[in-house]
């Protein structure tokens, strides 16, 4: 998860280069937006090291409903 994280960052600040920065209106839903992120990496990371990968993956993705 860290590579996909580290592969995203520098995806992304090359695409500043073409886009621009978002309005300043913007930056507090980027600030939470990058916050919330975090903490779901973090909380993902912990669940997949502690628990089997076959319960943690199905409830990670929303799929642990039978209707689903």
């Amino acid at each position: 998860m860290g590579w996909q994280v580290v592969i995203g960052s520098i995806v992304s600040i090359f695409a500043i280069f073409f886009t621009g920065l978002p309005p300043r209106n913007m930056w507090l839903f980027v600030l939470i937006s990058t916050i919330l992120e975090a903490i779901y990496f973090a909380i993902l990371t912990y669940a997949y090291n502690d628990h089997d990968f076959s319960l943690v993956y199905p409830v990670a993705r929303g799929r642990h409903l039978p209707w689903f």
